[in-house]
């Protein structure tokens, strides 16, 4: 069901639940009118931008109807306006036309509006449009925890925009003084195959909490693995400590993408894990001699031979800024297997394992403010640092 509505045409609604302001869109695919492309490059609704780009509240993204007929639409988008309006919202829509309403399509639109209203908010569209900015918070607050309970949310294929407070409260405040910058890995992390980057970060930290340690995966093509693995010991022996910086993004390429399991550690790779590795991930063996993820850490990837992933210990906000990385190009290299090169900024290659060229003054200068809810991501390695992966032996 949820692919066909992705692929299916409808109504949606933006809302901004603590101004109790809303943007009523239509579209013929769901999936390509996300809004992610036009608010995080500030060309989206002009009254809509602004309030994302100068405020810092969270914004839901919701389906109110699907399976419309084309031609139906722009009625269905002006009825969906007047209801909006008659719960009180303000719209971000610069204007509505006047329409002669169909009374049972807007009654039937309305009672599922309410329903759908109050199953995320525990309250009905009047008793919010009533209450203080403070207690419609506590209702997004309840919303989100309802959406980050787990991969059965009824409500994880909304999305969520969320203000950097949202994503503070998630992962906790590290500044970028505390890091050393000479050698580090970089990556890119955003809206990946049916998740919001607040229900991925939720589930992460959970992992941590659970596990230890978090896997995130990413493209095996990115690094050379046994000449950074090399690297990463050797830093760990000298007492530094090894990160991924990842800059969000809110690019929409792999939204879609098929979901691909990747359990299992072959043994042949497994070998070159200490004891001490292998006790701390805690895969599980089988009769083959191959290792796999514990069941209760999701290791899933876009469709590949293998994965990589990194093995994270701590994830920690590094506040309202974003790499520059026109200043990455020039002032650092990429670490291949026996040679230095260009940081290759390509869409399948964006996890890189970087060296400073002694170019630049104070590295602390290749980090610039974020603009548009972009924003940067510590990940604390911890040994085995880098995990290849494979889907499970059919």
């Amino acid at each position: 069901m949820i692919q066909n509505l992705l692929d299916s045409s409808g109504i949606y609604v933006i809302l901004n639940i603590a101004e109790w302001r809303a943007y009523i869109g239509k579209t013929v695919r769901f999936k390509e009118r996300t809004h992610y492309y036009e608010l995080a490059n500030g060309s989206d609704n002009p009254n809509l931008q602004r309030d994302y780009d100068n405020t810092d509240d969270d914004f839901i993204y919701m389906v109110l109807c699907y399976d419309v007929e084309k031609e139906k639409l722009t009625y269905a988008e002006e009825l969906y306006m007047e209801l909006l309006e008659d719960f009180g919202f303000n719209l971000y829509n610069e204007s509505r036309k006047e329409i002669e309403k169909d009374e049972n399509f807007y009654n039937a639109a309305k009672q599922e509006f309410i329903t759908d209203f109050s199953l995320r908010f525990n309250k009905f569209p009047w008793e919010l449009k009533k209450a203080c900015v403070s207690e419609r918070k506590k209702a997004l607050d309840l919303y989100v925890k309802k959406r980050c309970s787990g991969t059965s949310s009824p409500f994880k294929f909304d999305i969520l925009f969320p203000g950097r407070q949202r994503i503070k409260n998630i992962l906790g405040t590290q500044s970028q003084q505390f890091y050393s910058l000479d050698e580090f890995f970089v990556s890119l992390a955003g809206n990946y195959l049916d998740d919001g980057i607040d229900r991925i970060l939720t589930y992460e930290k959970e992992s941590i909490t659970n596990n230890g340690y978090c896997l995130w995966t990413f493209a095996n093509n990115a690094i050379c693995y046994e000449t950074i693995k090399k690297r990463c010991i050797e830093r760990s022996k000298k007492g530094q400590e090894n990160i991924v910086i990842f800059t969000y993004t809110p690019s929409t390429i792999y939204l879609n993408e098929p979901l691909i399991k990747y359990p299992r550690l072959p043994k042949e790779y497994a070998r070159n894990f200490s004891s001490e590795e292998l006790e701390f991930i805690n895969f599980q063996r089988d009769n083959s001699g191959d290792y796999f993820v514990p069941n209760n850490i999701d290791c899933t990837g876009t469709e590949s031979a293998s994965v990589r992933a990194f093995v994270i210990t701590e994830l920690n906000f590094l506040g309202d800024v974003v790499l520059d990385y026109s200043k990455l190009y020039k002032h650092y290299k990429a670490v291949r297997a026996d040679e230095l090169g260009e940081i290759n900024s390509c869409t399948q290659r964006t996890t890189h394992y970087i060296q400073n060229q002694d170019t630049i003054e104070n590295q602390r200068d290749i980090f610039v403010p974020s603009e548009h809810r972009t924003f940067c991501f510590v990940g604390k390695l911890s040994a085995p640092y880098i995990i290849p992966l494979f889907p499970a032996k059919v």
